[in-house]
Formats: structure tokens, C-alpha cells, sequence
């Protein structure tokens, strides 16, 4: 895996114009981890570096095409109709977009009524630098989190899954 370096994000009126390629958003009820049961906003990217077998979102990546471009501030604003107070950024890979995807987490945390955004992702993209983001911005540090899907079937084949990043799928201090 190769590192990232930190982000240098620009002014939010200079990244909310950002595009990112979408496969869609909506909200339903959260049928995993801790807050199962609860209505839940999917902000589904597009785009993974993986090919696992045992997808269920194989329509979130290549061959398949993004349902559509959205620039971050309208990706937020489109989460923030709904009521749900949680959101989950998902893909795809959600942080394939590095800084992009580094930037639409702190549209999502903005939303004022919003109080967890989990980062559902597949463990194969450096988390550290979104980690020490977090760190640094205590609205981020209240909200967001990291869920890693690491299966074992995947586990280190052709160096995906990297066991250090569990270290990090913990909220911040």
C-alpha cells in the first residue's frame, strides 16, 4: 500500500464544487454493524480497487458506469433532505477519491442534524491520512468513524487488506 500524504483541503466553496462519480443515494434502514435498525442515508460512490468475489455492489464499479457526477456540496445537500441523523459513505471504495473523498466526509459531518457518518471501506486505501483528519477537526472527531469490511477470503491477497489499518477503524480520542 503506498501512503498518502495529509490533505491540504482548500476553502469548502472550492471543494463543494469537486465532482465526484455517484452510484447513488438514498436512505433506508441500517441492516449491519452498530447502529442496525436505524434509518440511515447510503452515499454510494463510484469506483473500487478491488474485485472481490463476494461483492454485492459489483454495479459500483468498472465495467458497470457511475449513475451520475455530483459536485460535493450537492452530494451533501441531497443527504441533508433526509431525517436520518446517520449516514454511511459507501462504494465501491469510498476513499479511492483521496482528497476528494476526504472532502465530501467533511461536507457530510457539516450536516448539522447528521451525528455519525461511518466510512464503510474495504481496509486497501491508506486510512491514516483520513485518520489524522479526523484528529485535527473536532466536529470530525465527534462524527466520523471507520467500518473496514475485512473479510478473511480477501485477506492480503495481492496485498489488499492491510491488518496495521485496524489500528485506525476506531473513532478518535
Amino acid at each position: 500500500m503506498k501512503p498518502i500524504h495529509d490533505f491540504q483541503l482548500p476553502s469548502r466553496d472550492v471543494y463543494g464544487k469537486w465532482m465526484l462519480p455517484m452510484v447513488e443515494i438514498f436512505e433506508t434502514i441500517e441492516g449491519e454493524g452498530m447502529y442496525q435498525g436505524f434509518p440511515t442515508v447510503f452515499v454510494r460512490s463510484f469506483h473500487c480497487n478491488l474485485r472481490c468475489t463476494w461483492c454485492d455492489t459489483s454495479y459500483s464499479y468498472a465495467p458497470a458506469k457511475p449513475a451520475f457526477k455530483a459536485a460535493i456540496d450537492d452530494i451533501a445537500a441531497q443527504a441533508a433532505r433526509f431525517s436520518s441523523r446517520h449516514i454511511c459513505f459507501t462504494g465501491g471504495e469510498p476513499l479511492i477519491h483521496q482528497q476528494k473523498s476526504a472532502a465530501l466526509i467533511l461536507a457530510l459531518c457539516a450536516i448539522e442534524h447528521v451525528t455519525d457518518v461511518h466510512i464503510e471501506t474495504n481496509g486497501a486505501i491508506d486510512l491514516a491520512p483520513f485518520a489524522r483528519l479526523r484528529e485535527k477537526d473536532p466536529m470530525l472527531a465527534k462524527k466520523m468513524r471507520f467500518v473496514m469490511d475485512y473479510n478473511s477470503r480477501g485477506l492480503r491477497r495481492n496485498g489488499e487488506n492491510d491488518p496495521e489499518q485496524l489500528q485506525l477503524d476506531r473513532p478518535a480520542r
